[in-house]
């Protein structure tokens, strides 16, 4: 993904168990540690027991200002931060694509 300078990122997703104001993260790793790039809190952005669709673009100059295009070892992961162990978050269908400037 080295020659891309943003990154569009699709997927579904489906909660239970999350209380309100709990959340869930896609976050990004350009070779310097992981980074938040979109969050999503229960109550606020999404209710339980419904599935819904998300879509995230990602500029490499507002995670990583001095760096124009991602670096080739890029990653990235969804993160849970709920407190109870039956808390889950279900993510599928899960389509990026990379853009060049």
């Amino acid at each position: 993904m080295d020659r891309y300078s943003k990154l569009k990122v699709d997927f579904d997703y489906y909660s239970r168990g999350m209380h309100d104001g709990n959340d869930f993260f896609l976050e990004i790793n350009n070779g310097n540690g992981w980074l938040l790039a979109e969050d999503w809190i229960t109550g606020t952005d999404f209710e339980n027991n419904r599935f819904s669709e998300a879509t995230v673009q990602i500029l490499s100059a507002d995670i990583y200002p001095s760096v124009p295009t991602f670096n080739p070892t890029i990653k990235l992961r969804f993160r849970c931060d709920a407190k109870d162990n039956d808390t889950r978050i279900y993510i599928d269908d899960i389509t990026i694509w990379g853009y060049s400037y």
